[in-house]
């Protein structure tokens, strides 16, 4: 993720000889505060960005599908380079942004930078929309962004499908994706949150189905899906 908290020093360092299974892990921690920081300094570098886009990731071959950025209460003079950064590589490359933002007035000020960058709207998707309200769903939305509703599975159905109806309503049908937001694998474990990464398929489904017909099968957990990620050039 680029944005955000890179990650807070936890542990207190043991004596050594009688915890050395906790002098490791902070070393361990260590090692992995060192690569954070290097990888942000390297987010703040568009050019390191587009490459993992367009060649691929480290020294590997495996490209990066989108570029994904953060903020939790708004832009910090930290995040702003880093947000810059990947809105220039997403310019660029043609490439999704996915926003990781729980609050809609967070959000504008991110979007503030990107309209700076140049970015299209288009490209970019809201994660964890839900979060605000509909109005500010819809607002996004007219500016060009795909909305996420990512809570399904912990958050009210019918609270998501009247969300739905409105965005077909408002003919923002193809504005809208929903998801679980469910790992498969978390690591530490007790990093786990509460999700079932199968309920969209096994019961929020027939859901749409019953109010809304079979298109919106297609349509919101296909083609949308598509659209919002694919590479514009």
């Amino acid at each position: 993720v680029l944005g955000g908290n890179v990650g807070a020093r936890v542990g207190v360092r043991a004596e050594e000889a009688r915890q050395p299974e906790i002098v490791e892990r902070e070393a361990h921690h260590e090692r992995h505060q060192a690569g954070a920081r290097r990888r942000v300094d390297a987010a703040q570098d568009p050019l390191d960005v587009v490459r993992e886009l367009d060649v691929g990731i480290d020294d590997t071959p495996v490209r990066a599908g989108f570029v994904k950025l953060a903020t939790e209460t708004g832009p910090t003079p930290a995040e702003t380079p880093i947000h810059r950064a990947g809105a220039r590589a997403a310019v660029t490359t043609g490439a999704t942004i996915g926003l990781h933002c729980t609050r809609a007035d967070a959000l504008r000020g991110v979007l503030d930078t990107f309209e700076e960058e140049g970015l299209d709207f288009g490209q970019l998707v809201w994660a964890h929309a839900q979060f605000s309200t509909l109005d500010d769903n819809l607002e996004i939305a007219y500016r060009g962004a795909t909305i996420s509703l990512d809570g399904l599975s912990v958050d009210p159905d019918d609270e998501v499908l009247r969300r739905i109806e409105r965005f077909f309503d408002e003919g923002l049908g193809d504005r809208l994706v929903v998801s679980t937001d469910a790992s498969v694998i978390v690591n530490p474990p007790d990093r786990q949150y509460e999700r079932d990464n199968t309920y969209v398929h096994r019961k929020f489904q027939a859901k749409l189905v019953e109010r809304f017909g079979e298109r919106t099968i297609e349509q919101l957990l296909r083609g949308n899906v598509f659209r919002a990620y694919a590479r514009r050039r």
